[in-house]
């Protein structure tokens, strides 16, 4: 069993960083729906977190266990404009949580939710939204254990099946 006090959560920029810890959780996406995801390739992920996380919306965390990166999360701060239909609000958009293997499962995920909340109060959001792969069934009971509850369902059909 990890002991807490050997755990931290750090903001961080480096994406290098991030872009290593980021296999586990592509690998486990390609994985579960190979015909949507690629194989983790480390340069191309690079180049994309490098982009990323130079927007200022963007933020990253690594988590480190006796100084060992061991997981990330990637979140960003967004503005929902007010319109007609709806009011505007302000929310942290989790993308991305994701642990090494071994260290999954032991109560880090909600270490770090509890700094992204913390976080979210402290920038004026709302509330903190975030969405799963429906195959990821460990990511819903996860997220419902904290608080989270579905607001509204996106789906998708392939245009290579039958209408009915």
């Amino acid at each position: 069993m990890l002991s807490f006090d050997a755990v931290v959560v750090t903001p961080t920029t480096d994406f290098k960083l991030i872009a290593r810890l980021n296999e586990t959780v592509q690998t486990l996406h390609r994985q579960r729906y190979p015909e949507l995801f690629k194989e983790y390739s480390y340069e191309p992920v690079e180049r994309f977190f490098k982009k990323l996380l130079k927007q200022k919306a963007w933020h990253a965390l690594v988590v480190t266990y006796t100084n060992e990166p061991i997981g990330y999360a990637l979140f960003c701060e967004r503005k929902y404009a007010d319109n007609p239909f709806r009011r505007g609000f302000s929310v942290v958009h989790l993308d991305q949580l994701s642990f090494i293997r071994e260290y999954q499962r032991q109560g880090l995920g909600t270490k770090v939710m509890a700094w992204i909340e913390e976080f979210a109060r402290q920038h004026g959001a709302q509330q903190i939204e975030l969405s799963y792969w429906e195959r990821n069934v460990e990511a819903q009971g996860f997220y419902q254990k904290l608080g989270f509850s579905p607001t509204h369902r996106y789906m998708v059909k392939p245009l290579d099946s039958p209408l009915l």
